[in-house]
């Protein structure tokens, strides 16, 4: 049977975190030459390839994914067991990493394991909030360990969980006046929430606005703080604005605009123990927080 030495392997995963040959040969104290020798081995061994190099960037193959994600497995498991064999006490350790859109991550992601990572702080999570068009990819790349997603990801080995609904209204500080209450903000040019929206409404027969204007934030954390300040309006997800006394829902549509949520990660037959009972925290929580918020 064969087996991969583990200097070659280190060696690909140094390259596959930071996509960078000569960062990885400064990371393992070994020069370039000695690392190219080791991945082109492997490579070779494994009659594939793993890496699509050019002149400006390093990107893994189809194949280098899968083998990043074994290794991502085989370093939890082993910190995993080793924490197990040397701890004295029940709390789980380990690095756990989240990713979702701004308006998501913190009010569903954060707030569904709030009480998990209170019992268990040796735990180090890493939220990252990043475009929805972004986070397919993290995942695909093992740059993510969950994703939470408005869509499923149809990928061979990638389960998509469905979680509820983000439930959206027009929010509006008491405050706004005038032409402002004309300007909606949504993050950036190709967010189309705003447009959808009022679209989805529109084709159930409600009254909508004649016209406004979209202005881009770049960030919800930016948007909330313009509309408290009475600067404009924004279609907000319910959850994200719960308990919020700034603002308040302005629209008197009939019907609910609704997108779906899910939660995202690679299928494995052997998922560490901090992977699986976050796992089950997140999809738990997450529900309940979607489901209270409408």
């Amino acid at each position: 049977m064969m087996s991969i030495p583990s200097h070659q392997l280190d060696a690909f995963y140094k390259v596959a975190q930071t996509l960078s040959f000569s960062k990885a040969a400064r990371e393992l104290l070994i020069g370039q030459p000695a690392l190219s020798q080791r991945v082109a081995a492997l490579e070779e061994s494994l009659q594939t390839t793993l890496f699509e190099r050019s002149a400006s960037m390093v990107r893994l193959t189809e194949a280098g994914q899968r083998l990043l994600r074994y290794c991502e497995k085989r370093a939890s498991l082993e910190a995993e067991v080793i924490d197990q064999l040397v701890s004295t006490d029940d709390h789980l350790k380990g690095r756990i990493r989240i990713a979702g859109s701004s308006t998501v991550l913190g009010a569903v992601g954060v707030a569904a394991l709030e009480g998990f990572l209170k019992k268990h702080p040796r735990i180090q999570p890493e939220f990252l909030v990043k475009q929805l068009s972004e986070l397919p990819d993290l995942l695909v790349r093992g740059k993510a360990d969950f994703v939470i997603l408005d869509r499923v990801i149809n990928r061979e080995g990638v389960e998509s969980v469905f979680i509820g609904h983000e439930v959206y209204a027009v929010f509006e500080s008491p405050r706004i006046q005038g032409d402002l209450t004309e300007v909606y903000y949504d993050t950036f040019e190709e967010d189309y929430l705003t447009k959808n929206f009022f679209s989805y409404h529109k084709g159930q027969g409600e009254k909508v606005p004649a016209k406004f204007r979209r202005d881009f934030t770049g960030d919800v954390n930016v948007m909330m703080d313009l509309v408290e300040r009475g600067l404009g309006r924004a279609v907000l997800p319910i959850h994200l604005v719960h308990g919020n006394r700034k603002i308040r829902r302005c629209d008197k549509f009939k019907r609910l605009y609704k997108e779906p949520l899910y939660l995202c990660f690679w299928h494995t037959e052997f998922p560490s123990q901090l992977f699986k009972i976050l796992k089950e925290e997140l999809l738990r929580e997450s529900k309940d927080i979607l489901i209270e918020s409408i």
